[in-house]
């Protein structure tokens, strides 16, 4: 307690107590706005973690609504896919290379619209390392609880293959137009 408040209160005569109460409780609403004002930046810095996780976990699931398809033949995505990349093989080398990445977060592909092409990235948890003005295209959840129940640590690999092989790629096309 700060020295003044006690010095007042133990010298004060107080004939009501409610003057004690209400010096008291003037003091804790001060107190209270200030945790308030922390706690409120405090939500604010964790705010783009929350809201990214949102909006990955939304792309993650819808992206395997649906039945599993290939990536369409002739489609957009595959041009884009061979232009930005050189060829399929290369393309899932890197992606799959990009999921293996140690640590949490998400391996993302995106659309630049700006450059007119497809980038892959890593997202180091939520949001670290989110493009700006780039559409995620495709996000695959490398936290360990996606994937260590049903895979265990060892088991990334297969998790990953699991994920590639379960994917609508006509519903992840539709990010792109």
């Amino acid at each position: 307690i700060f020295p003044w408040i006690k010095r007042w209160i133990v010298t004060t005569n107080h004939k009501d107590i409610g003057t004690l109460y209400l010096c008291l409780s003037g003091f804790m609403f001060f107190i209270g706005g200030m945790m308030s004002m922390l706690i409120r930046a405090e939500l604010m810095r964790r705010f783009s973690f929350e809201f990214c996780g949102m909006r990955n976990h939304e792309l993650y699931f819808w992206s395997l609504t649906g039945p599993r398809t290939a990536i369409p033949v002739g489609s957009k995505l595959e041009s884009d896919i061979i232009r930005d990349f050189g060829s399929m093989d290369t393309f899932w080398a890197r992606l799959k290379e990009t999921c293996m990445t140690r640590g949490i977060g998400w391996a993302m592909l995106w659309y630049d619209a700006g450059e007119d092409r497809l980038l892959m990235s890593w997202v180091d948890e939520q949001h670290l390392g989110q493009l700006n003005n780039c559409t995620i295209i495709l996000g695959l959840d490398m936290w360990e609880h996606s994937y260590v129940a049903d895979y265990q640590p060892s088991g990334k690999k297969n998790y990953v293959e699991d994920f590639f092989a379960n994917l609508n790629w006509e519903v992840v096309e539709k990010r792109l137009l």
